[in-house]
């Protein structure tokens, strides 16, 4: 299975993590499963990689169309 890997630096956390679980159906919609947020221990407003692993070969670039 493919897998998508990210590093993002955001600007609070606990107003980022809402938004980001709001939109699961967006995921869901793409394809993607397995979905798991790592927080850098030293950095809290970095997130050290935001990995997905896509259940269909066309989820990455779906995902994308949808992000924008």
């Amino acid at each position: 299975m493919p897998t998508l890997a990210a590093q993002i630096t955001i600007g609070d956390y606990a107003k980022w993590r809402p938004v980001f679980d709001k939109n699961k159906h967006l995921r869901d919609k793409a394809g993607l499963v397995n979905v798991r947020v790592y927080r850098d221990a030293d950095n809290p407003k970095e997130l050290n990689y935001l990995e997905q692993n896509l259940g269909r070969g066309e989820s990455a670039r779906s995902f994308e169309q949808l992000r924008d």
